[in-house]
């Protein structure tokens, strides 16, 4: 928990440093503009219910676990209409250059083997070697997709929308593997 909640925090704090460093060029030629107030109002928007399900857990711990249950579900199902919409509007995706195709099948699986070794180098329980391959493995894609399609204009979003999805996809499949 501490890592994932580490890395989503640095990486949510991160972002507007890492926007202003790739993509200057960009914006001083006038090719697009970054909405940092948007950005802002969504990291809130993550931060905030987030902030509450952990002191609901803390003081509640009986009712965070029944939260936890009804927001598996309805988080489950909404992350799989989010997917099948995702597909259906950005279909031609799959259409793209071999090479994004294998970025986005191996990213996932050398983060998922990177993380496993390390956790197995420091001699860490079977479980948690598979637990810090996982939570390697999955860094923010999801993150980066939605900030993507919230904020970016339908033709630039056409552009630059195509490795988030097939890292998902890909990190899904990986994830399923590891599972099974």
């Amino acid at each position: 928990i501490t890592m994932t909640s580490v890395s989503t925090l640095l990486g949510l704090g991160t972002l507007p440093l890492n926007l202003y460093l790739y993509s200057r060029t960009w914006v001083k030629a006038g090719r697009i503009q970054i909405p940092y107030q948007k950005i802002g109002i969504a990291c809130i928007s993550l931060i905030v219910p987030v902030t509450c399900g952990v002191l609901v857990n803390y003081k509640w711990p009986k009712m965070g676990r029944i939260f936890l249950k009804v927001g598996s579900i309805v988080g489950g199902l909404i992350m799989l209409g989010v997917g099948v919409t995702s597909v259906v509007l950005y279909g031609g995706v799959w259409n793209t250059e071999t090479p994004i195709l294998v970025v986005g099948g191996v990213f996932p699986v050398i983060g998922c083997t990177i993380g496993f070794v390390i956790s197995v180098i420091l001699r860490q329980p079977w479980n948690r070697c598979r637990t810090i391959a996982m939570e390697t493995g999955a860094q923010n894609t999801q993150i980066c997709a939605t900030v993507l399609q919230l904020f970016l204009p339908p033709d630039l979003l056409s552009q630059v929308i195509t490795l988030p999805l097939i890292y998902g996809c890909f990190q899904l499949l990986t994830g399923l593997l590891l599972i099974i």
